[in-house]
Protein backbone atom coordinates (compact mmCIF):
# COMPACT_ATOMS: atom_id res chain seq x y z
CA UNK A 1 0.00 0.00 0.00
CA UNK A 2 0.95 3.24 -0.55
CA UNK A 3 1.25 5.99 1.75
CA UNK A 4 0.02 8.92 -0.62
CA UNK A 5 -0.81 11.75 1.84
CA UNK A 6 2.43 11.71 3.11
CA UNK A 7 3.93 11.70 -0.33
CA UNK A 8 1.79 14.89 -1.23
CA UNK A 9 2.01 16.47 1.65
CA UNK A 10 5.90 16.76 0.79
CA UNK A 11 5.68 18.61 -2.25
CA UNK A 12 4.43 22.15 -3.16
CA UNK A 13 0.50 22.09 -3.07
CA UNK A 14 -0.29 23.59 -6.91
CA UNK A 15 2.93 24.42 -9.51
CA UNK A 16 4.54 27.65 -9.23
CA UNK A 17 4.57 27.81 -5.48
CA UNK A 18 8.24 28.06 -4.75
CA UNK A 19 9.47 31.46 -5.32
CA UNK A 20 11.00 32.07 -8.91
CA UNK A 21 10.17 28.72 -10.08
CA UNK A 22 7.62 27.00 -11.66
CA UNK A 23 7.22 23.54 -10.79
CA UNK A 24 5.08 21.43 -13.62
CA UNK A 25 6.85 17.67 -12.98
CA UNK A 26 6.52 15.25 -9.70
CA UNK A 27 9.14 12.72 -8.87
CA UNK A 28 7.28 10.30 -6.99
CA UNK A 29 9.07 9.94 -3.27
CA UNK A 30 10.90 6.89 -3.52
CA UNK A 31 9.20 6.02 -6.60
CA UNK A 32 5.71 4.96 -4.62
CA UNK A 33 2.54 6.22 -5.71
CA UNK A 34 -0.96 5.08 -6.24
CA UNK A 35 -3.99 5.77 -8.60
CA UNK A 36 -4.44 8.11 -5.39
CA UNK A 37 -1.25 9.85 -5.47
CA UNK A 38 -1.80 10.53 -9.59
CA UNK A 39 -5.18 11.66 -9.30
CA UNK A 40 -4.06 14.57 -6.28
CA UNK A 41 -1.18 15.20 -8.77
CA UNK A 42 -3.40 16.42 -11.12
CA UNK A 43 -5.77 17.81 -9.34
CA UNK A 44 -2.59 19.67 -8.11
CA UNK A 45 -2.08 21.04 -11.67
CA UNK A 46 1.03 18.86 -12.14
CA UNK A 47 1.12 17.95 -15.74
CA UNK A 48 3.09 14.97 -15.36
CA UNK A 49 5.11 12.72 -13.13
CA UNK A 50 8.21 10.12 -12.86
CA UNK A 51 8.40 6.71 -11.39
CA UNK A 52 10.79 4.54 -10.49
CA UNK A 53 10.11 1.97 -13.13
CA UNK A 54 13.15 1.36 -15.46
CA UNK A 55 12.09 2.12 -19.34
CA UNK A 56 13.51 4.28 -22.27
CA UNK A 57 9.79 4.28 -23.49
CA UNK A 58 7.24 6.30 -22.15
CA UNK A 59 3.50 4.89 -22.77
CA UNK A 60 1.12 7.78 -24.78
CA UNK A 61 -1.59 9.22 -22.54
CA UNK A 62 -0.15 7.92 -19.54
CA UNK A 63 2.04 11.43 -18.22
CA UNK A 64 1.62 10.91 -14.65
CA UNK A 65 3.25 7.08 -15.38
CA UNK A 66 6.58 8.08 -16.78
CA UNK A 67 9.17 5.83 -16.74
CA UNK A 68 13.12 7.03 -16.51
CA UNK A 69 16.54 5.40 -17.41
CA UNK A 70 19.11 5.56 -14.68
CA UNK A 71 22.55 7.20 -15.61
CA UNK A 72 25.31 6.58 -13.19
CA UNK A 73 28.46 8.12 -13.10
CA UNK A 74 30.67 5.33 -13.73
CA UNK A 75 28.38 4.59 -17.18
CA UNK A 76 31.19 4.31 -19.87
CA UNK A 77 29.85 6.00 -23.39
CA UNK A 78 28.62 2.77 -25.15
CA UNK A 79 26.57 1.78 -21.50
CA UNK A 80 25.23 5.33 -21.88
CA UNK A 81 24.04 5.10 -25.46
CA UNK A 82 22.78 1.59 -25.05
CA UNK A 83 20.01 3.15 -21.88
CA UNK A 84 19.16 5.83 -23.95
CA UNK A 85 18.48 4.27 -26.76
CA UNK A 86 16.34 1.83 -25.00
CA UNK A 87 15.93 -2.18 -24.85
CA UNK A 88 16.36 -4.57 -27.39
CA UNK A 89 12.61 -4.67 -28.86
CA UNK A 90 13.35 -8.52 -29.10
CA UNK A 91 13.16 -8.51 -25.42
CA UNK A 92 10.09 -8.54 -23.32
CA UNK A 93 9.44 -5.54 -21.30
CA UNK A 94 7.62 -5.30 -17.69
CA UNK A 95 4.25 -3.51 -17.66
CA UNK A 96 4.33 0.18 -17.08
CA UNK A 97 1.71 -0.03 -13.80
CA UNK A 98 4.74 -2.15 -12.27
CA UNK A 99 5.36 0.80 -9.91
CA UNK A 100 1.77 1.54 -8.62
CA UNK A 101 0.94 0.10 -5.49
Amino acid sequence: RCPSRPAVDRVPRRPGESPGKTVRYLSYPAGRYSPEVIRLAQKAGYEAAVTTVYGATHVPGQPFELVRVRIRGNDSLETFARKVIGPDPKIPQPTRSAGVQ
